[in-house]
């Protein structure tokens, strides 16, 4: 393919030609100024990204709706975990409260049929004051 046919942004600069030494010199700056040229606008573009990232020109219109929403689904599933915490240590505690009437029934101290609280049965196993302890 033929150089001449390319348009001149996609021409190889001189140095990269082999024959370096064949290229007049007015292409040589043309070549420099060009390049030069590219990276001090590829630097500006790269600029610029950064201070419109540090400004917040990249963000959505409403983004602030965006976060509210975010902040508000961060909250709600913090609360259901909070609940769902609440929840299990209650029923752990019914669960402790159960096994420990199961304990004071199976130790022999087991309220009496007749109706009356103060009355007791007989104890069978252990003593009164060894259930009260518990």
């Amino acid at each position: 393919m033929n150089i001449d046919q390319l348009p001149f942004w996609q021409r190889p600069y001189f140095w990269e030609l082999v024959d370096v030494h064949e290229v007049p010199t007015w292409q040589k700056a043309w070549h420099v100024s060009r390049w030069t040229g590219e990276k001090v606008f590829q630097g500006m573009e790269f600029v610029g990204e950064i201070v419109a990232d540090v400004l917040g020109l990249n963000d959505s219109r409403y983004q602030w709706v965006i976060d509210a929403a975010e902040n508000d689904e961060a909250r709600r599933k913090a609360e259901a975990e909070i609940e769902e915490l609440r929840a299990k240590e209650l029923r752990h505690e019914a669960l402790q409260a159960h096994s420990r009437d199961l304990d004071l029934s199976e130790g022999g101290l087991i309220k009496s049929e007749s109706g009356d609280p103060g009355a007791r049965s007989e104890i069978t196993k252990g003593t009164v004051a060894d259930v009260e302890r518990e």
